[in-house]
């Protein structure tokens, strides 16, 4: 689904939007453009279509914002990807290929979210690391260290 995409919109809201972030970069650096959208009142690109890639990251998979931005960008016939740990959430049901990660959640009486999503962050490097050993556009190049 990355390979055949044309534009990448990875979407995350709160301690998911960091990650999404990482992941944009992450691809991007690897060749494929990537922007991560962490408002979720963020309006959706009117070029959307079906080479348009829409990835969302969210460990309940039931973020009501991220819902409406997938039904949005759907409806123009984008495809979807949703990294999250409950495969039979809203957003898993809406998505194209879902990539489930495990975590065990931990939420503070605030509200506020302990959950770890570092193998978010994992999933985001081996997905990038899978484009360059099958993607022959990418320019092979010797690796440089970079001294202090």
């Amino acid at each position: 689904l990355i390979m055949a995409s044309r534009s990448m919109t990875i979407f995350g809201i709160g301690n998911s939007d960091a990650i999404a972030r990482y992941g944009a970069r992450y691809l991007s650096n690897v060749g494929y453009f990537a922007v991560a959208v962490g408002d979720p009142f963020y309006p959706p690109d009117l070029r959307t279509d079906e080479n348009t890639l829409a990835i969302a990251v969210s460990e309940s998979g039931e973020t009501n914002e991220l819902i409406d931005q997938l039904m949005n960008y759907k409806s123009r016939g984008a495809k979807v990807i949703v990294i999250t740990a409950a495969p039979h959430s809203t957003l898993a049901l809406m998505a194209d290929l879902v990539i489930r990660f495990y975590t065990e959640r931990y939420m503070l009486p605030q509200t506020y979210s302990l959950t770890s999503e570092m193998s978010v962050v994992y999933i985001f490097e081996r997905l990038g690391r899978e484009l360059f050993k099958r993607d022959k556009r990418i320019l092979k190049s010797t690796p440089h260290s970079v001294h202090a």
